[in-house]
């Protein structure tokens, strides 16, 4: 329940904050996503925008500020395991690591700058959420205990 709403609240409130219409800053990443921008590399963030235009939800812009929204979620969630997985190396017996994760979690997803980025088209949510898998990912894979009789 707790791993629960240190995700949801966060993406709740860049969903409610969430932009229908242009921001004023740097246009280069929101011109990225839409393809108007010359180029020969590709993001990931401008793939998902792109599926993002296909579903029928608001308009465009609102569409591509999503996949910043979705983008905060995941973030929030690999956070959470990253931080819960370090505490409960100290303490294993209490629920004291699975509180102290999601007030982690939950004052990073409240960040402005977390926010900021999440509610703009084009932010740079994606990129934090595909590093923070990476590290929850790393952290599974070299976490190997040795099997006991």
């Amino acid at each position: 329940m707790l791993a629960a709403s240190a995700v949801l609240f966060p993406f709740g409130v860049a969903i409610s904050r969430a932009s229908a219409s242009a921001q004023w800053r740097s246009d280069a990443n929101a011109l990225r996503d839409v393809a108007w921008l010359g180029g020969l590399g590709g993001s990931v963030s401008t793939v998902l925008a792109q599926a993002m235009s296909l579903l029928p939800l608001g308009n465009l812009h609102y569409r591509y500020t999503l996949v910043g929204c979705v983008a905060l979620a995941v973030a929030c969630y690999a956070l959470f395991g990253i931080t819960q997985r370090l505490l409960s190396n100290f303490d294993s017996t209490s629920r004291l690591p699975l509180f102290i994760a999601t007030v982690a979690t939950m004052t990073a997803g409240q960040s402005g700058a977390w926010q900021r980025q999440a509610t703009l088209a084009g932010g740079d949510m994606v990129a934090v959420a595909l590093v923070m898998l990476g590290w929850q990912l790393a952290a599974r894979l070299t976490d190997r205990r040795a099997p006991t009789l």
